[in-house]
C-alpha cells in the first residue's frame, strides 16, 4: 500500500532566484521555468503529489509553510542552490518543525557537496544528487538498501563519503512521461514565446559537449526515446500548451531522432523554440525546424574572440558563426545570442572586441551574462570551496582567486555590453519593423526594460 504523499518545494527567496538543472542563478528578464528537476522526478512518483514553486507564485516563506503543512507531506523535495544557501537551509528548518516531513534536499550543490548539506543542516534526512533517478519510489518505501550506497542518493547515516560515485553514463534513458498535471503552467513565463502557456520539455539529460565553464557537460549525455518525448508533447497539448520550450543544452544533436519529433510538433501546430549550437545545424536543419513551427533558436556565442571560445570548449570560427546567423534571419527564424563577460584570462580589451562582434551580428536578442564558477564545471574548485552568498549574488567570494574577472568591473562591462547593443537606432526600427501586434510589442517592452534596467542591479524582490 502506498503511503507517501510527496511535496516538490522550490523555496522563495530575497531574490528572484532560479534553481534548476544543477544551476543558480538570479532571473534579469521576464522568465521562469517549471524546475526540470522536478518536472523529470514527477515522471517517477506515485500517491498524492503537489508542486510548491513559491518563486513562480509569488509565495511568501509563510503562505507557502501554512500550505505545506495544510497539505502534510510524508516526504518533501526541496530544491537548494550554492546561490540562496543560507534562505534555503533557514525555510527547510521551519518546514521540518511545521511537517515533520523527510526532507530530501536536491541542486547544485547538493551534487558536488552534499556533505557541506548536511553539516550545515541537521534538518535534511538525504540529498539526491540526480533527479535522471528512476527509482525513487523504491528508497522513499523502503529507505537505504541495506549494505548499498545508490549513487544518485547520499543519506544522513553517515557523511559526504557514505555514498556511491556518480557515473558519466551514455546511451538510451526512459524516464517515464512527467506529471504535468500537478504543475500551474500559466505561472511561468517564457519572453520569447509566441503562444500560452508554454511547456519546457527536456530531451535528453547531460550534454556531449564538454564546455570548461558549463557543468551540464560533466553529466555524461543519455538521450529519450522519440516515443516518450512525444507522448509528453501530447499530454502537455492536452492540458492547454500551445508551445514549447526545449531545454536541452544542444537540441538536435540525434538528427534521425529530432525528425521524429519535428514531424509531431508539426501534427500538433505548435510553436517552439530550443538552445543549440552553430557546428550542429545545418541549411537543411534550420528549413525543418522552421516548417515544424521553430521561431527563436538560442545560440551560445560566448565570445568575440575565437581563441578565447576555443580554450573554454566552444571552438566554433567566426565563420560559421555569421552564416549561421543569416541562414535564420533569412528564413524568418528569430535568433538569441548568449555572450559570457568575464572569464579567466579576460580583459577589457577582449570584452570590447565581445561588444562589437556582437554589434555586427544579424542577432535579434543577445544576452550578456558574468561569467561564474558553476558547481560541478571545470572552472569550479573541486572541493566545494568558493560558495556563493548573498553578499555577493552572482559570483562567488573565491573568484577572483580564480582568474575571474572582478566582479564590480565584470557587471559594469555587462551593463555597457547590453545597452551598446540595444541602444541603436538601426536595431530599435528593425526590431519595430518585425512587430505584428499589441502583445509582441507590450512584450518587447518588458524585455528591453528589464534588460537595461534591471539586468545587473540584482534588486531584492518588493
Amino acid at each position: 500500500m502506498n503511503n507517501t504523499k510527496i511535496a516538490l518545494v522550490n523555496p522563495p527567496g530575497t531574490y528572484e532566484y532560479i534553481r534548476d538543472y544543477y544551476t543558480s542563478l538570479i532571473a534579469k528578464a521576464n522568465y521562469h521555468y517549471p524546475p526540470i528537476d522536478f518536472v523529470w522526478l514527477s515522471a517517477s512518483l506515485e500517491g498524492p503529489v503537489k508542486v510548491f514553486d513559491a518563486i513562480a507564485e509569488g509565495l511568501s516563506p509563510e503562505k507557502l509553510l501554512d500550505e505545506a503543512a495544510e497539505f502534510a507531506p510524508t516526504h518533501i523535495f526541496c530544491l537548494v542552490s550554492g546561490l540562496s544557501l543560507e534562505e534555503d537551509l533557514a525555510l527547510i528548518k521551519k518546514m521540518k518543525e511545521r511537517t515533520n516531513a523527510v526532507i530530501i534536499a536536491m541542486g547544485d550543490i547538493c551534487r558536488v557537496a552534499p556533505g557541506i548539506i548536511f553539516s550545515k543542516s541537521p534538518h535534511i534526512d538525504a540529498v539526491l544528487r540526480s533527479f535522471a533517478c528512476t527509482d525513487i519510489m523504491g528508497i522513499l518505501r523502503n529507505g537505504r538498501p541495506a549494505g548499498q550506497y545508490p549513487p544518485e542518493w547520499v543519506f544522513r547515516s553517515g557523511a559526504e563519503s557514505a555514498c556511491g560515485e556518480l557515473k558519466k553514463e551514455s546511451g538510451n534513458i526512459r524516464i517515464g512521461v512527467p506529471k504535468w498535471e500537478i504543475f500551474r503552467l500559466k505561472a511561468y513565463k517564457f519572453p520569447f514565446a509566441l503562444n500560452a502557456p508554454v511547456g519546457t520539455i527536456l530531451t535528453d539529460y547531460g550534454c556531449p559537449f564538454k564546455c570548461s565553464y558549463c557543468s551540464i557537460g560533466t553529466l555524461g549525455w543519455r538521450v529519450r526515446e522519440s516515443d516518450e518525448v512525444i507522448d509528453e508533447i501530447d499530454l502537455l497539448y492536452g492540458l492547454g500548451a500551445r508551445e514549447i520550450h526545449f531545454r536541452d543544452q544542444t537540441f538536435g544533436v540525434d538528427k534521425e531522432r529530432t525528425m521524429l519529433i519535428m514531424d509531431h510538433l508539426k501534427k500538433k501546430r505548435l510553436t517552439w523554440s530550443c538552445f543549440t549550437r552553430m557546428d550542429i545545424v545545418s541549411e537543411k536543419l534550420l528549413a525543418a525546424m522552421k516548417e515544424s513551427g521553430c521561431h527563436t533558436v538560442i545560440f551560445g556565442i560566448e565570445s568575440g574572440d575565437y581563441e578565447l571560445r576555443h580554450k573554454y570548449g566552444k571552438g566554433i570560427k567566426d565563420d560559421i558563426v555569421i552564416r549561421t546567423l543569416k541562414l535564420c534571419s533569412g528564413m524568418n527564424i528569430s535568433t538569441v545570442g548568449t555572450f559570457i563577460i568575464g572569464l579567466p584570462g579576460e580583459g577589457e580589451k577582449e570584452v570590447m572586441k565581445t561588444i562589437e562582434f556582437a554589434r555586427t551580428l544579424p542577432l535579434d536578442y543577445a544576452s550578456f551574462n558574468i561569467a561564474v564558477p558553476r558547481m560541478g564545471s571545470a572552472l569550479r574548485s573541486p572541493d566545494g570551496e568558493g560558495l556563493r552568498t548573498k553578499e555577493d549574488p552572482d559570483i562567488g567570494y573565491n573568484s577572483d582567486a580564480m582568474g575571474f574577472m572582478p566582479r564590480e568591473k565584470a557587471i559594469k562591462l555587462a551593463s555597457l555590453a547590453t545597452r551598446r547593443f540595444y541602444v541603436r537606432p538601426s536595431y530599435i526600427m528593425n526590431r519595430l519593423s518585425k512587430i505584428r501586434s499589441l502583445s509582441v510589442l507590450i512584450n518587447e517592452f518588458k524585455i528591453g526594460h528589464n534588460l537595461l534596467f534591471g539586468a545587473y542591479s540584482y534588486k531584492k524582490k518588493s
